[in-house]
């Protein structure tokens, strides 16, 4: 098994390093927590057909003890696939 050592400067890799912290920074930021009613209304949806596509598997959800909740990005990747 070989090795490959590769040189970069300074300049290069704080430029790397800032582009992989923006990148992070954008995502984290929008990772907001929706309930099922915040989820339900930024979809457009009733809270009952939103709680139909839960059952259904039809949504990413994350369950904390009995309260389920829904990641925004998520919801917006799911929303960009089916387009």
């Amino acid at each position: 098994m070989s090795s490959t050592v590769v040189m970069i400067d300074q300049q290069d890799l704080e430029q790397a390093l800032d582009a992989v912290v923006r990148k992070v920074v954008a995502e984290r930021a929008e990772d907001v927590w929706l309930d099922v009613k915040q989820a339900a209304k930024y979809l457009s949806l009733s809270d009952t057909a939103m709680r139909q596509a839960i059952r259904k598997g039809e949504v990413p959800v994350h369950r904390l003890g009995t309260r389920i909740r829904l990641s925004k990005a998520e919801l917006n990747k799911l929303l960009a696939e089916s387009a």
